[in-house]
This record gives C-alpha cells, structure tokens and sequence, in this order.
C-alpha cells in the first residue's frame, strides 16, 4: 500500500533539490500513484474511512491539505491544489461543506493562508502562492483577482500576521530567506535555506524556522520591535520541512528525522529546549494543530496508512494512537478536525476532538 520513500517524497525533494518547489514533487507522486492504484484500492480506502467516522469533502487533490485555524475567521477552511494546478477552497458551516471554491490561477505551490501568531486576526482571510512565472501573488477573499508581489521564490510561501502586520516569507532562487507585506517591498534576510519556511512565537517574538544546508534546522526571531536575531542553528539532521505550533507562552516546531521519528523543539521566553523525540515510524511530513483546551496535536501518516495522533497535555505526551482511515499522504489540521489525502485521490476529514 505504498512505500516510504513515496510519502516523504516532498520532504526529500525539498531538502535536496533547490530548483524544484516542492508542491511540485507533492504533486508528481499524487499522480504516479493515482495512475497505479486500482478500483478496489480507491473501493477499500472509502470502506474504511466511512468506518472510522471520516467524511469525504472533495477532490481529487495532489496536495498536503493547507488548513486555517478553527476559530480564526471561519469555523474552518481548506485550501488544496488540484492535479490541473489549480487552487480550490472548501469551507465549512452550518450546512455542512461547500463544494470546491476555485481560486483562480495557475500555482507552482499551495496557497497558503496567512496564520496570526501575534495580535489581532485581520477581519479577513488573506493568501499567498507562487504562481507559473515563479513570482508571489497575493489575494483576499473580500477582493477580486490576484495581486502580484514578483520576486523569484521556490517553495510553498509561509505567510504570518505579526503584530497586525502580514508578512509573507519565502526562499529565493539564491537559497536567501526574502519578506515583505503587501503594500512593502521585498527585504533579504540572508541564510542557506533549502525547504518551505514555518513560524511559531513564545508569545513575545516570532521564529522562523528551516532546513539548512546542513540538514539542520534554522532560526531566526522576531522581536516586537521589529529587530531581527540573525540566523542561528538549533542543530539536528531532518528531513521534512518543518510545522509549527504555539500555545500561550511556548512555541514549537516539529520535523522528521532521519530515523524517521518525529522530533521536535520549544521554545519559551526565547529559551530553546533542544531536541526531544515523539518516535513512531512516519511515512509523511507531520502537521500540527493547537485544540481549544491548549493542547499542542500532532498528526502524521504511518505504514499501514492509517492517521497517527499525539498528543501534549498536562505536560506529557500521549503517545501514538491511531486514528484510521486511508491515505495517500500528509495531513493537516485545526482545533478539532484533521484531514487527509484518501488513496482514492478525494480530501477526508474527521474530529479529532
């Protein structure tokens, strides 16, 4: 029912080949293993979603599902790319899930929302993505059509709102880390990076975080003030891009390692922890997601295909426990519902909480 290799695929590309963006890879082993699973295949991952409480929304899709956070602006939003490369959105309410919203464009990567870790949420949903000609564009969901920011990126944007202020990041062709706001221009923030961007805080300043060229993961912080740390690395061999998460006065980012457990660091009142491993055997990129009791989940795909689910409460860890379902690759997540890529190409969603 697939292979390692096949699940972290994005991960690798990501880490090792500069010039590729990595949805592009992402979207390449979708298609492979579409073209080879059979019917029956498609017939049993639906027989044991339906069993386990997951819902199908939509598809087919060739992308890590890219989530808002619940409670944000909606009670939740999805945002996906098709095997046509074309960005979709479903959203939820009180009916029930929308059919597929097209977003317009032709993207080389997902189309991120923009996550607040600091300050008030804009009283809208605000997206980025890299478009065909390489360059980032920016939308609203209350505005018509795309804006273009240029630039020359190669990975899936990271865009954030800090302080009231949404920034968004990316890596250049240069490997250098670029920023700016929609209404700024672009400013360099230097480094050697070789993978999509993730950004958590401690509830004081926002950390950016990558792979390096060394295999270790980077970070560089944001103060309140708007003064950057420099790069620093916080050490560690990884192979999956980094996820993040964040809760009060702690921030973490999580990543697989080349045992192909899930490590992770926090980070409080700017004070790292050094790495800690969660175990397991993952076979996809993590996702991560804080619930509405604080507690800090973790999500990642196992060998027999099925959701894996840890959790951090009261202190301590859960340990893996499996949550069904069948799947292509990656999750994501929000306060209480996760969602995967089903083997039969379709988006499934299931509460978690």
């Amino acid at each position: 029912m697939g292979s390692r290799l096949r699940r972290l695929l994005p991960c690798l590309f990501v880490a090792t080949v500069a010039m590729a963006p990595a949805v592009v890879a992402v979207g390449t082993a979708a298609a492979e293993t579409s073209n080879t699973s059979d019917e029956s295949q498609a017939q049993a991952a639906q027989a044991a979603a339906a069993a386990l409480s997951w819902s199908a929304i939509g598809g087919p899709y060739a992308s890590i599902p890219v989530v808002l956070p619940e409670g944000d602006l909606l009670p939740s939003v999805v945002f996906e790319l098709g095997f046509d490369d074309n960005a979709y959105v479903h959203v939820q309410d009180g009916a029930g899930w929308s059919d597929p919203i097209w977003l317009d464009g032709l993207w080389l990567s997902t189309v991120e929302p923009a996550i607040t870790v600091k300050g008030p949420s804009q009283p809208y949903i605000e997206a980025f993505g890299v478009g065909y000609d390489g360059a980032m564009w920016y939308g609203r969901d209350d505005v018509d059509g795309w804006m273009s920011l240029g630039g020359q990126i190669l990975y899936d944007p990271t865009p954030v709102t800090f302080q009231g202020v949404t920034y968004v990041f990316g890596v250049g062709v240069d490997e250098a880390v670029w920023y700016r706001s929609p209404t700024s221009g672009w400013f360099p923030l230097g480094g050697g990076l070789t993978s999509t961007l993730s950004a958590t805080t401690d509830g004081t300043n926002l950390y950016l975080s990558g792979i390096g060229q060394d295999g270790a993961l980077w970070t560089n912080a944001l103060s309140p003030g708007l003064t950057w740390s420099g790069w620093r690395s916080l050490g560690g061999s990884v192979i999956s891009y980094p996820v993040s998460a964040f809760h009060g006065g702690t921030g973490y980012f999580f990543s697989i390692g080349e045992d192909f457990a899930v490590w992770y660091q926090s980070v409080t009142a700017g004070v790292w922890s050094g790495w800690q491993s969660l175990g397991g055997d993952a076979f996809s990129p993590p996702a991560a997601a804080t619930d509405a009791n604080g507690d800090i989940n973790v999500f990642v795909l196992g060998g027999d295909d099925a959701m894996w689910h840890q959790q951090l409460s009261g202190g301590g860890w859960s340990g893996w426990q499996g949550l069904g379902g069948a799947f292509m690759y990656g999750a994501g997540a929000n306060a209480s519902q996760v969602f995967g890529i089903g083997l039969d190409d379709n988006l499934w969603v299931a509460d978690y909480l």
